[in-house]
Formats: C-alpha cells, sequence, structure tokens
C-alpha cells in the first residue's frame, strides 16, 4: 500500500490521506499530535486492489471527497462521524480524481475514460458531461469564482470549460507529456505538472466581459463602431435612433433620432444603421426613410435624402466628408453629396437585394453587398462611377490602407483589391456573423455563431487568441481605434472586451516580458507565424 494524495484541510489542523493497495482507504489525521482522526473505507475490503486514488476535503472542512479508482465510484463523507453519506457510480473505468467546488455544492470528476463529470453531491445527479481529451483524464479543477472547470489529460493538453454550458474556452498548450496535475491559481489561472518533468503556471487566457445596457427592450442594438475617443456607437431599431454611449458607465452621451415613416415587419431587417465620418465629426444614419447626416457633436441634423429604403444597410461617408455611399435594398447604390445634394447612381437593378456599402479608406472606390441566397461584393470606382468587378461573400470591409477587402462567406476571404486575386482564407469552426481589420490591419477580428471571438493573422491564416462571448453573443462587432477594445452584440447588452493581443507590435513585445521566461525555437517560430 502507498500513499496517493495528501490534501491539507482549510483549516490546516487536519490532512486527509487517500492510500492505495488492497482494502485502501481515506484518512483524516491531526497532523500536529500525529493522531489518526477518521478512517473513511472500510479496511477489510481486500478486494479493492486499487484503494482510494484521491481525497479532498470541501472549503468548509466538514467534508471529504475520495475517487474510488478502479471501481469507477465517488463518495462523499462526513469524516467527524466516519459516515458515508452519498455514493455516485462515476465511470466504468478508473476515477482519478475529484474535487468541490468553491461553494461546495458541487463536485468534479476526473475519469480514465475521457470524461470530467460535474456532480451536484447532494442529489448524487449529473449535472454536465464534459468530453474532449483524447485519452484519460488526470485532474480536473475548478477556478475560484466557480464558472469554469480545468482539466489535464494524457493528451498533454489543459482544458478551460464553461462547465454548464457546457463548452471549450480555451486549450493550454505546451507540456511535452501527460498532463497529471492542475490547479487554480491565485492572480493566474492555474498551476501544472506534468511527466514531462515540468510545472508550469498559466495566465487567464480569457478577458472578463464589461456590459452596457441596451435601450429598447429585447430589440437588436447594433454595436457600429467606436468613436475616436473610445465611446460606442449603437444603432437601436426599436427606438429608430442611433446613440453614442461612454464604454466605461454605459450612459448615453448623445442620441440621433429618425422619424419613422414606414411599417415593416421583423423579417425585413434592421430600421436604422449608423456610422461615423473620419475624425468623428459627422454621423450617417441610413433608415427607412433613407439616409440623413448629423452634427456628430451637437446631435443636430444637417441634410437627408429622400430615398426610402424597405432594408436599410450600412451607408458611409467619404474621407472628404461631403460623399455618401447609399444602398437601396431594391437593386440600387447611390453616391449622394450631401452639401450640394446631388446623386449619382452607380448600380440600378431592381432585381437584386443590397446589403452593406463602403468607402475604401482613400475614398476612391466603393463596396457593396450585391445578391441575398450567395451574395458578391461588388466594386466601384468613385471618380468614374465605373464597376471594378466583384468577389465571392458579403462585404465585411476594408483594411486601414484600402489594398485588401474582406469577405464573408462559407469562410473570411481576403481580396486584393487592385486585382480582386483572393489573398487570405480563414478557417473558422463556425459560422462567421462578422469581421474587422484592427487598427494597424494587422490582424482581423471575428464573431461567430457559437458566440466565440477569433483574432487572427489573416496574412498567414493563424488563429491567435479565442475569446469565449456571453452567451447570447453575436455580431456586428467593433475594435477601438487603439485595437485594445472589442465590442459585440449580446442579447441584452452591448458587450465589450479588454484585447491585449490585438496592439501594435511594440506594445505586444512589451506585454510579452511580463510572461516569456525563454526565446522561442525556430519551429516555434514557425508554428506561430512570427
Amino acid at each position: 500500500m502507498f500513499l496517493s494524495t495528501v490534501e491539507l484541510r482549510p483549516d490546516s489542523r487536519e490532512l486527509a490521506i487517500s492510500s492505495v493497495g488492497p482494502g485502501g482507504t481515506a484518512q483524516v489525521w491531526e497532523w500536529q499530535t500525529g493522531r489518526l482522526v477518521s478512517n473513511l473505507g472500510d479496511t477489510e475490503d481486500t478486494s479493492n486492489v486499487f484503494g482510494a486514488n484521491d481525497a479532498e476535503f470541501d472549503p468548509s472542512g466538514r467534508y471529504v471527497v475520495t475517487a474510488a479508482g478502479v471501481g469507477g465510484v465517488v463518495r462523499v463523507w462526513d469524516w467527524r462521524k466516519d459516515l458515508l453519506l452519498h455514493e455516485m457510480e462515476v465511470s466504468r473505468e478508473f476515477t482519478n480524481h475529484a474535487a468541490f467546488s468553491p461553494d461546495g455544492q458541487l463536485v468534479v470528476v476526473a475519469s480514465s475514460d475521457g470524461s470530467a463529470t460535474v456532480w451536484r453531491w447532494s442529489a448524487e445527479k449529473l449535472v454536465a458531461d464534459l468530453r474532449a481529451h483524447r485519452g484519460s483524464v488526470e485532474d480536473a479543477a475548478f477556478t475560484p469564482d466557480g464558472s469554469h472547470v480545468l482539466t489535464a489529460g494524457e493528451d498533454r493538453t489543459i482544458l478551460v470549460w464553461e462547465w454548464n454550458e457546457p463548452r471549450v474556452v480555451s486549450e493550454l498548450l505546451g507540456h511535452a507529456d501527460r498532463v497529471v496535475d492542475v490547479k487554480p491559481l491565485p492572480g493566474a489561472l492555474a498551476l501544472s505538472a506534468s511527466l514531462d518533468g515540468t510545472a508550469r503556471i498559466w495566465t487567464r487566457l480569457w478577458p472578463i466581459p464589461a456590459k452596457i445596457p441596451r435601450t429598447g427592450g429585447q430589440s437588436v442594438e447594433n454595436v457600429e463602431e467606436f468613436t475616436p475617443q473610445g465611446r460606442l456607437l449603437l444603432s437601436n431599431n426599436a427606438t429608430h435612433a442611433a446613440r453614442i454611449v461612454d464604454v466605461r458607465t454605459g450612459g448615453t452621451v448623445r442620441a440621433f433620432r429618425e422619424p419613422r415613416t414606414i411599417e415593416m415587419d421583423e423579417s425585413s431587417g434592421p430600421f436604422v444603421r449608423a456610422t461615423l465620418a473620419r475624425g468623428g465629426s459627422l454621423l450617417v444614419t441610413n433608415s427607412d426613410a433613407g439616409p440623413r447626416v448629423w452634427d456628430a457633436r451637437s446631435g443636430k441634423s444637417l441634410a437627408e435624402l429622400n430615398a426610402p429604403n424597405r432594408g436599410p444597410g450600412l451607408a458611409d461617408i467619404a474621407p472628404d466628408g461631403a460623399r455618401v455611399v447609399v444602398p437601396i435594398y431594391d437593386g440600387q447604390v447611390l453616391l449622394w453629396n450631401w452639401r450640394t445634394g446631388r446623386t449619382r447612381q452607380l448600380l440600378d437593378n431592381r432585381s437584386l437585394n443590397i446589403g452593406d456599402a463602403r468607402f475604401d479608406p482613400n475614398g476612391r472606390i466603393v463596396a457593396a453587398t450585391v445578391g441575398a441566397a450567395m451574395p458578391r461584393t461588388r466594386l466601384w470606382d468613385v471618380a468614374s462611377a465605373k464597376p471594378l468587378g466583384s468577389v465571392t461573400g458579403a462585404l465585411a470591409g476594408f483594411s486601414p490602407d484600402g489594398k485588401t477587402v474582406m469577405t464573408l462567406a462559407d469562410q473570411i476571404y481576403l481580396w486584393d483589391v487592385a486585382s480582386r486575386r483572393q489573398v487570405g482564407v480563414l478557417h473558422p469552426p463556425s459560422q462567421t456573423s462578422a469581421a474587422v481589420f484592427t487598427a494597424d490591419g494587422q490582424l482581423v477580428v471575428s464573431a461567430h455563431s457559437d458566440a466565440g471571438i477569433r483574432v487572427w493573422n489573416w496574412r498567414t491564416g493563424q488563429l491567435i487568441q479565442t475569446i469565449p462571448g456571453v452567451k447570447g453573443a453575436f455580431g456586428p462587432l467593433a475594435v477601438s481605434l487603439d485595437d485594445r477594445q472589442i465590442a459585440i452584440n449580446a442579447f441584452a447588452t452591448a458587450v465589450t472586451y479588454p484585447c491585449e493581443v490585438c496592439g501594435p507590435l511594440d506594445r505586444l513585445v512589451e506585454l510579452s516580458r511580463r510572461y516569456v521566461t525563454r526565446r522561442l525555437s525556430a519551429e516555434e517560430r514557425r508554428r506561430y507565424g512570427i
């Protein structure tokens, strides 16, 4: 018989010791006196060859949970009374480890059958089955707030779970052999130990979101973009208005309310969309009544165009502040000089449906989504109004230098504007609802149907970071001009996240000095696209 685990009670007076061997038990000792306080198990049971693999106290120190090894059983004990309270048949193979949640109400169990299971032990009820490891799950633990579970596997990985979904939100890679132990670590994320002879400290890989309450009840209030001051522009379908909010307080800084002229059903799309001119001094809304230009600082309406629109997409204003590209759902794309009132037609085909439209950053090219079932992005030369061709997918946006246009279809596509040649493709695991370039043009941030946000090096196709969205999160999304914040829609809020990996390279180098303990190998640099 030999010892399997040793666990210190929260008040530091007793030790829980689990032993492996014939008749193995869990024992509680008063370490200061060396006195055996409680013996949990049947010492005469010589058929129990593998004994108790693990024993841990609950946060109150009142109960002990044991993982009974080969029997696949987990037991919860009142150790002061030597009383078995509950027994759960968890696995047909080995139970390697069991641990309480921070509130003591749940137990997470790591098993050799490749599962980590979460149980409400007082009811002997399974509440979550977490399966993603390739091989045995060696250890499992709750994070200190109880919202996530960490699992360590034979497959050399550590997975971070939102256990109540359940879904994996981060995969921690780096160990070269089986990971046998993982523990939550105050001030970071986890401490892990592996048969490769290393212990590793992992920092928290997902940000904590800040939520901005929406107006308009349960209707969609679209996240549009950040202002140069780091505020957030939202457009609200129910109140038929746009507003600028302070992301720190959620308070409305300024509102822009459109008159509603056409009644539409919910399938007709958004009632109002909004975008800022470069510098943030002007704002353009596009609604069922048509486009309108506003003074973004005072909220005063400056001009409007009588162009009723059954399903308005995003209108955009050129860098010169004078021209607006207006997408009209029923097959028209207009250029409108709001100062002179003149319009020019780029497209007039009533058999087509038109979505969002944008200028490139130089104001020389316009792109718009054309078609609904299999959309394409068409491009026009602004000066001559001549078409320049089209590319596959719905328009997502131009890169900051104007040389690349991004579209969304089954994948995320990047195209050279001059030649319309594909220069990049990103392969997300779920449908993409929105994607934007970061301000320096080096990265792409995308939102997906699994509520995840992903950050990509679009030139190499490398996925740099996955940020789990809040429940119900969906596109559109926006990235701040300093690349430090991401905003996305959710059902009851607009949600903002900090994004450490989105910033300029010099800031990332400075940031890395806090974490890096050795230089990357040539192979690692190639793998990570550096």
